[in-house]
Protein backbone atom coordinates (compact mmCIF):
# COMPACT_ATOMS: atom_id res chain seq x y z
CA UNK A 1 0.00 0.00 0.00
CA UNK A 2 1.18 3.59 -0.74
CA UNK A 3 0.27 6.47 1.01
CA UNK A 4 0.14 9.20 -1.57
CA UNK A 5 -0.54 12.49 1.35
CA UNK A 6 2.76 11.42 3.08
CA UNK A 7 4.60 9.16 0.40
CA UNK A 8 5.03 6.14 2.68
CA UNK A 9 5.09 2.20 1.48
CA UNK A 10 3.67 -0.35 3.81
CA UNK A 11 4.14 -3.81 3.00
CA UNK A 12 1.25 -6.44 3.56
CA UNK A 13 2.67 -9.83 2.62
CA UNK A 14 0.56 -12.34 1.65
CA UNK A 15 -0.30 -16.22 2.54
CA UNK A 16 2.55 -16.03 5.27
CA UNK A 17 2.72 -16.43 9.00
CA UNK A 18 3.22 -13.59 11.27
CA UNK A 19 6.42 -12.91 13.13
CA UNK A 20 6.94 -14.91 16.38
CA UNK A 21 7.51 -11.55 18.37
CA UNK A 22 7.00 -8.65 16.08
CA UNK A 23 8.52 -5.57 16.99
CA UNK A 24 6.33 -2.82 17.33
CA UNK A 25 6.40 -0.07 14.77
CA UNK A 26 3.59 2.49 13.74
CA UNK A 27 2.19 0.38 11.39
CA UNK A 28 2.55 -3.18 13.15
CA UNK A 29 3.49 -6.37 11.06
CA UNK A 30 0.65 -7.20 8.24
CA UNK A 31 -0.40 -10.23 6.44
CA UNK A 32 -3.34 -11.24 4.61
CA UNK A 33 -4.28 -13.95 2.26
CA UNK A 34 -7.76 -13.92 0.29
CA UNK A 35 -11.17 -15.19 1.12
CA UNK A 36 -13.07 -15.43 -2.28
CA UNK A 37 -12.52 -12.42 -3.80
CA UNK A 38 -12.25 -10.09 -0.36
CA UNK A 39 -8.53 -9.50 0.48
CA UNK A 40 -7.99 -9.80 4.39
CA UNK A 41 -5.42 -8.27 6.28
CA UNK A 42 -4.37 -9.22 9.64
CA UNK A 43 -2.78 -6.30 11.82
CA UNK A 44 -0.46 -7.22 14.94
CA UNK A 45 2.66 -5.37 16.50
CA UNK A 46 1.24 -1.69 16.40
CA UNK A 47 2.82 0.45 19.12
CA UNK A 48 1.13 2.90 21.43
CA UNK A 49 1.55 5.93 18.95
CA UNK A 50 -0.90 4.78 16.46
CA UNK A 51 -4.56 6.83 16.31
CA UNK A 52 -7.73 5.69 14.80
CA UNK A 53 -8.13 9.03 13.31
CA UNK A 54 -6.96 12.84 13.40
CA UNK A 55 -9.60 13.22 16.01
CA UNK A 56 -7.97 10.60 18.38
CA UNK A 57 -11.56 8.86 18.71
CA UNK A 58 -11.25 6.28 20.77
CA UNK A 59 -13.83 3.00 19.89
CA UNK A 60 -16.98 1.83 22.31
CA UNK A 61 -16.09 -1.81 23.73
CA UNK A 62 -19.37 -2.59 24.60
CA UNK A 63 -17.95 -5.68 26.81
CA UNK A 64 -15.95 -3.41 29.40
CA UNK A 65 -18.73 -0.39 28.84
CA UNK A 66 -15.81 2.03 28.58
CA UNK A 67 -14.03 3.44 25.44
CA UNK A 68 -11.23 1.92 24.36
CA UNK A 69 -8.32 2.92 21.84
CA UNK A 70 -6.90 0.38 19.47
CA UNK A 71 -4.32 -1.05 21.74
CA UNK A 72 -6.29 -1.75 24.61
CA UNK A 73 -7.43 -4.58 22.74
Amino acid sequence: MINELYASTRRIYLNVPHSKEPKPSWYGESVGHYEGDTLVVDTIGQNDKTFVDNYRNAAYDAATRRRALPHDQ
